[in-house]
């Protein structure tokens, strides 16, 4: 009688490994998880690069804000009167005739002769902080309140957003100023950090 053959065992089956897969970064200008929604047009990385005379475009957005409890849709503007006369600081010569001043979270300026008001909305959600016009009266600067403020300077009288001062605040500014020759600029946060910075 012939030997019965011995059977083999069956090998395992193998695992196919698995391959993972990196995530893809979104690109940029894209949205997703992880991306940052772009509050502007234009990336910080050009802002460094804006030369002397170069201003921001007008559809710039400084900063995107989340709406208020209230909605500022179901609202209208009609008017401010008065300023705050308790604020130090808070009266300054645009021209001979034009005043600049803060009222609640708006800025104004007023021409003295002609009795013309301009109003400007803060960009912020906690209002204005402080407000300062440069010696030669060419630019001014609002600093504003709420989440890492920001400081604004404006070209006058083309009132042309010049340039735009970042994280030198946690939640407002109490005060800002140029230097006598306006090559600088002081500011001094509020509550909670207290930081004074000098901008060149």
């Amino acid at each position: 009688k012939p030997p019965t053959p011995k059977k083999e065992p069956t090998p395992p089956p193998q695992k196919t490994p698995v391959k993972e897969v990196e995530k893809e970064e979104p690109k940029e200008g894209e949205e997703g998880e992880g991306a940052e929604r772009k509050a502007s047009e234009m990336p910080q990385e050009e802002e460094a690069r804006l030369k002397d005379d170069e201003f921001y475009p007008e559809t710039f957005i400084t900063k995107e804000v989340e709406d208020s409890v209230i909605s500022r849709s179901n609202a209208r503007y009609y008017a401010s009167f008065g300023q705050e006369s308790f604020r130090r600081y808070n009266l300054h010569y645009l021209a001979k005739d034009t005043i600049l001043f803060i009222t609640g979270n708006t800025y104004n300026i007023l021409n003295m002769e002609t009795r013309q008001k301009q109003v400007f909305f803060g960009n912020d959600t906690g209002g204005i902080g402080s407000v300062c016009v440069h010696p030669t009266r060419q630019y001014f600067a609002v600093a504003e309140k709420g989440s890492q403020p920001n400081i604004l300077i404006y070209e006058f009288p083309s009132l042309k957003l010049y340039r735009i001062l970042r994280k030198g605040a946690e939640k407002s500014y109490a005060n800002v100023e140029f230097s006598a020759s306006g090559t600088k600029l002081a500011s001094l946060a509020g509550a909670p950090d207290y930081i004074l910075t000098v901008w060149g």
